[in-house]
């Protein structure tokens, strides 16, 4: 399936692409062999596998404010609780994979070391920098 206007989906949430620094996001297509070898030549003798996975990554652009990030992580952890994973932080997610012009699906997890550098606070809400987010798939 061609692009179809979103990058990335958690469960049945499709990520805004207004939460996506767009020059930021990158899919690495992490391809995998088993029981490949070098031989006494030095000639690599590989079995590469179909199967892959796919680690996600973006910013959400800086200067947003605390309803709106606050709102948009309620939506991703709504999801992970819904998959029955709330504590890994996991769900169901649909990539656009570039390299390959489609999407790919797979169990992936929110990398535990989510940043939210603050850029200002006020009386009324918190400004945050970029927020790097990485998915990786199972």
């Amino acid at each position: 399936m061609a692009y179809s206007g979103y990058l990335f989906k958690v469960g049945t949430y499709t990520i805004p692409l207004s939460m996506m620094f767009h020059e930021s996001y990158k899919v690495t297509k992490n391809d995998q062999d088993v029981d490949s070898y070098r031989d006494a030549n030095g000639v690599l003798h590989r079995n590469a596998l179909q199967h892959y996975s796919v680690k996600v990554e973006w910013e959400i652009p800086p200067m947003k404010k605390s309803p709106e990030i606050e709102n948009f992580f309620a939506n991703l952890y709504a999801q992970f609780q819904a998959a029955g994973f709330e504590t890994e932080k996991a769900a169901q997610c649909t990539a656009y994979v570039p390299e390959l012009g489609t999407y790919h699906t797979g169990k992936m997890y929110l990398n535990s070391s989510v940043e939210m550098p603050i850029y200002r606070a006020t009386s009324q809400y918190i400004q945050y920098q970029a927020i790097r987010l990485a998915f990786i798939e199972y």
